[in-house]
């Protein structure tokens, strides 16, 4: 990355535990160097969101995580 003058990382899930250290850490960044900022989403997820798991399920402990993580 010695090449390159600016660099933008823009996605929904390069934050961690409400901060960017292990992105930064994983790719070798330098903290001093960077410039960081986070924009909420305008997205209502808690009332906007929704997960359907279909009723004829096969094999529903595949499904246990999934059904975890929505409650």
């Amino acid at each position: 990355m010695k090449n390159l003058n600016r660099l933008v990382f823009a996605s929904a899930t390069i934050m961690a535990n409400g901060n960017f250290e292990y992105f930064k850490k994983s790719l070798g960044l330098d903290e001093e160097e960077c410039i960081e900022c986070f924009i909420e989403s305008p997205f209502d997820y808690e009332h906007q969101m929704s997960v359907y798991i279909p009723a004829d399920i096969q094999d529903s402990e595949k499904f246990k995580c999934l059904c975890y993580r929505c409650k």
